[in-house]
């Protein structure tokens, strides 16, 4: 795949540090911004995460891998060396404009509620990777 693309509002949905994972999670039922009840819940998955610049709130999601010098000028702007392997993903929110530096993205589209712990983050996934490998 070459990206993603969902005009559902996401949110950030968790950050785990000991392994540097971030989860961005659109649900079923997102009435704060007056969207119908949706059939599923998508949660999307950065791995290895070694920089962010991210809204908390994203009215849609566009996702992108970023190349050569735009990669170079965002590696730079998070003033930390980037680990092999890495990837340079563009996080576009409507007018909301952030990346992630990670080693992996991943998209799971289930039927799971509101409180349930995502699939994708628990270790146990074996769909598959949008960007990076291996497997989360």
């Amino acid at each position: 795949m070459t990206g993603f693309d969902s005009e559902r509002p996401f949110s950030i949905w968790s950050y785990t540090v000991s392994h540097r994972q971030l989860l961005l999670r659109s649900t079923r039922q997102d009435h704060a911004l007056g969207a119908p009840d949706l059939d599923t819940q998508i949660d999307v998955l950065f791995k290895n995460v070694t920089a962010l610049k991210l809204a908390s709130r994203l009215t849609e999601l566009k996702l992108r891998e970023v190349r050569d010098e735009q990669a170079s000028d965002l590696i730079n702007d998070a003033a930390i060396p980037c680990e092999p392997r890495q990837h340079v993903i563009s996080v576009r929110g409507g007018a909301v404009v952030g990346w992630v530096i990670c080693g992996v993205v991943a998209v799971d589209e289930w039927a799971g509620d509101y409180s349930d712990p995502s699939r994708v983050a628990s270790g146990r996934w074996s769909g598959p990777v949008l960007f990076g490998g291996p497997q989360p």
